[in-house]
């Protein structure tokens, strides 16, 4: 357990200042934790962002080795750039257009997003060294549609009416002044 909040502070580190040394450090803590499907989707990120980063190099191999005998490779496409979570949990790494995802065999729901609470999911169905790919576009937003469509008929705005000079007839709020007079007279007194 440890080592996940581990993981998930060296993420943390990425997401503010990107690096290869924060996510060399999440991918070791995902795979010491027994999360090898989340570490290798992040040395998937790692490799992306820092293709020759000796340090990702050397780790990559065995990783890539025993994520290639045990997990699913899923490729997933989005038509503009998008946000992943597999199973409920969120891919780390910003939005993009494609991503490699390594996850764990069974049936499983992952879903991408896109600004404006715009979303779409796939059940995807993996198995232990297949490969496979999603694709998902960006759906539309009410507004954007609004947008693009002519009005039916020009409408004329509401009329508005002039403001009411309401000097005279305004209410006092607050504390009545005899209420301050006693006061200070009460602590004059005291």
């Amino acid at each position: 357990e440890d080592y996940v909040e581990a993981a998930e502070q060296f993420e943390k580190a990425d997401s503010n200042a990107p690096s290869p040394a924060a996510l060399e450090l999440a991918i070791r803590a995902r795979d010491k934790a027994g999360e090898l499907d989340r570490a290798a989707t992040l040395m998937s990120l790692a490799l992306k962002r820092h293709p020759g980063d000796e340090n990702l190099l050397k780790i990559a191999s065995d990783l890539s080795k025993r994520a290639s005998a045990s997990l699913f490779e899923l490729t997933a496409l989005c038509d503009t750039p998008c946000d992943l979570t597999v199973g409920g949990k969120i891919v780390h790494g910003g939005p993009e257009t494609q991503r490699l995802l390594y996850i764990q065999p069974g049936a499983l729901t992952v879903r991408a997003g896109w600004s404006d609470n715009r979303s779409d999911s796939k059940q995807v169905q993996a198995e232990a060294g297949g490969k496979g790919e999603v694709s998902f576009v960006a759906p539309t937003t009410a507004a954007a549609k609004s947008m693009a469509e002519e009005p039916s008929e020009p409408v004329a705005p509401a009329p508005v009416a002039p403001p009411r000079d309401d000097g005279a007839d305004k209410k006092s709020s607050g504390w009545s002044p005899t209420v301050f007079y006693v006061g200070a007279g009460l602590t004059a007194v005291l």
